[in-house]
């Protein structure tokens, strides 16, 4: 082998390197190849540096440029024969090739009966199969033909050829309030052939109330003073020559508005009236008096809405036929009072049986003149008013007609009062008593009072106008006089009583308590009697009657009686609701010479169904002294031996 081709690279580099000739120095260069080698043998192998084992790498096709050209060529194919398929003359149907037209009036009277001409048009080449034709109406409206439920109208067109054009007629009847806008959904749904998939088109029809079945007239003050009485009328007329059924009137008051009185009663709450009927022409009004609160200047807004509810359980207007907004302006008065009992100064005021009471009324002149000839006057109104009880350390009761006068010359009141001059006047008074020997009772006991403060501005000269005067209203309501009585028997009752009597320590006696309800004047509900046993007493599980619901729970000895409603009158005009109950009563040697509790304090409570209020009273624990039994008698009643 040739010693050139033996001689490795790496020793002709270092012959080049330590040569003394510059010539070895010298490399030669040669143009860089395109041809890419692999080199088979590492340096210093037996091959060497062999040509032949150097192969050449040629470049491959990209595969994945390939993959993405056929996919973009099939994405662009398949695009243009849908294109053809949806568009072209085939049997596929396309619903924007569907027309449906609605012609009816452009505006309509509420309730009139108008006919929707109703155009369906099928431009495919293709039939449209089990269509059906779908309206949906507003709330309220009435449909004549066919009706699925309130505002739906649903009928089957069967099939619709191509190019076939089919007319249905919709009779319906729309209502609301006048210039109210109404609209009307028309669709079809259909499916294609050969194929289940349900295909829809709509449209809608717009209209509008051209005038309202039903009128309101609605009359209210545009300004009043605060704390005074006001009036709301609102008439409501019926417009239709139909008879409108089930008409709804609901009223919303503004804050600062006290609910009084409405003439007819309302039907729910204090502002819906349930009108029922109304022929061509009726009318009917409702009158609400109630007292506007609020300060100078300030506005309150009330709204009335006349129509029809869609649920019969529903108070609410839910398709308004008329509505009215009106405000109220609260001015100054130009003479002010306010009357407070006891501190309280809500229009009305509950006290309680025999409960004493004390009026403090309020006034200022606010006129930027001087007030001339003032008086103030108060009305007591009532049959439970004790006359004799009525005290004013200034003025004067006249008992003859019940009225309470301060002036200059009862006194009280100045004969002139300067502009924005304040004071305050007193009186107090006591209510009769509910429970009294006679068999007799107040029903529903509440005491009322008329204010009136009046005088002359001093800076007119005709009398008419220079009067000035505000009132005022308010009411005090009396809580019956709900009692139970306990008491402790070991003779009588309708329990056998055992034991020694006089009680002895460590040995049982046997006792029948007895509760007896008495009741007043007002009727009472959701009445409870409890008590509690002290712990050397037990429950021995029997009652009287049976039908009474009295419980026992052996967790803190508490006895309940469910006692329900109790009338008024109770235990004066009719017999008194009453139970018994037996226990058993170990004393101690440590309550010897005593007479222990038999029960705890007995408390019994109530909701008085006139006033509003809830009524609590308690009774002192029953013992075993037995002072409410005739039948015990000398030595028996003693103490604890």
């Amino acid at each position: 082998m040739d010693d050139n081709l033996e001689e490795g690279g790496i020793k002709k580099t270092e012959k080049r390197l330590y040569s003394q000739d510059p010539g070895n120095l010298e490399r030669k260069r040669s143009q860089l190849s395109g041809v890419d080698y692999e080199e088979k043998v590492t340096w210093g192998g037996e091959e060497g540096l062999n040509i032949k084992n150097m192969a050449q790498t040629r470049k491959k096709f990209p595969i994945l440029s390939l993959i993405l050209t056929l996919s973009f060529v099939f994405f662009v194919g398949a695009t243009i024969f849908a294109t053809y398929l949806y568009l072209g003359s085939t049997n596929v149907i396309s619903p924007d090739n569907v027309d449906i037209s609605v012609i009816g009036p452009v505006s309509v009277k509420a309730g009139e009966e108008i006919n929707l001409q109703v155009a369906i048009t099928n431009k495919n080449n293709t039939a449209l199969e089990y269509v059906e034709l779908i309206a949906t109406f507003p709330g309220g409206s009435k449909i004549l033909t066919n009706k699925v439920n309130d505002t739906q109208y649903r009928k089957n067109l069967g099939t619709i050829k191509p190019n076939e054009i089919i007319t249905e007629t919709i009779k319906t009847a729309l209502f609301g309030e006048e210039n109210a806008d109404r609209e009307v959904i028309v669709a079809i749904e259909y499916r294609n052939e050969n194929s289940n998939a349900i295909m829809e088109k709509e449209t809608i029809w717009k209209t509008i109330v051209s005038s309202s079945p039903l009128s309101l007239i609605f009359d209210m003050p545009t300004d009043a003073n605060s704390n005074q009485e006001i009036t709301l009328n609102v008439k409501t007329i019926s417009n239709s020559k139909d008879t409108m059924r089930d008409v709804v009137l609901n009223v919303a008051y503004p804050s600062g508005f006290i609910f009084k009185e409405a003439i007819p009663k309302a039907s729910s709450g204090n502002g819906v009236w349930f009108l029922g009927d109304f022929k061509q022409g009726e009318e009917k009004l409702v009158k609400i008096k109630g007292v506007i609160q609020g300060q100078n200047e300030e506005e309150r807004a009330f709204r009335v809405i006349a129509g029809q509810r869609t649920n019969k359980d529903s108070t609410k207007v839910e398709v308004a036929y008329a509505s009215s907004l009106k405000t109220l302006v609260i001015r100054k008065s130009f003479i002010s009072a306010n009357l407070a009992f006891n501190g309280n100064q809500e229009d009305t005021y509950v006290i309680t049986d025999g409960q004493s009471v004390r009026g403090d009324i309020e006034w200022e002149n606010n006129l930027p003149v001087n007030l001339l000839h003032a008086e103030m006057n108060i009305k007591l109104i009532g049959d439970v008013f004790d006359k004799s009880s009525i005290n004013s350390s200034t003025g004067f009761y006249n008992s003859a007609d019940n009225t309470i006068v301060w002036n200059k010359s009862s006194g009280g009141l100045p004969d002139l009062i300067s502009s924005g001059q304040s004071n305050r006047l007193s009186f107090s008074f006591s209510p009769l008593p509910l429970l009294s020997g006679k068999r007799t009772i107040f029903r529903n006991p509440e005491l009322n009072f008329e204010l009136t403060f009046k005088g002359f501005k001093s800076s007119e000269t005709r009398e008419a106008d220079a009067i000035v005067e505000t009132t005022l209203k308010k009411k005090i309501k009396i809580s019956s006089n709900l009692q139970v009585s306990p008491r402790a028997l070991y003779f009588s009752g309708p329990f056998k009583n055992t034991g020694p009597l006089p009680p002895v320590h460590d040995n049982e006696t046997t006792y029948t308590v007895v509760w007896s309800v008495v009741n007043s004047s007002n009727d009472v509900s959701d009445v409870a009697v409890k008590t509690t046993l002290p712990p050397y007493v037990r429950w021995l599980g029997v009652s009287s009657p049976n039908t009474e619901a009295i419980t026992y729970n052996p967790l803190g000895g508490e006895i309940s009686w469910n006692v329900g409603s109790v009338k008024a009158g109770s235990g004066i005009t009719v017999p008194a609701r009453e139970v018994a109950f037996q226990v058993a009563m170990v004393p101690s040697l440590g309550q010897i010479g005593q007479y222990p509790s038999i029960t705890a304090d007995t408390i019994i409570s109530g909701h008085d169904e006139f006033t509003g209020s809830n009524i609590t009273y308690s009774r002192k624990a029953v013992s075993s002294q037995l002072t409410s039994d005739p039948l015990v008698q000398g030595s028996s009643a003693d103490s604890v031996k």
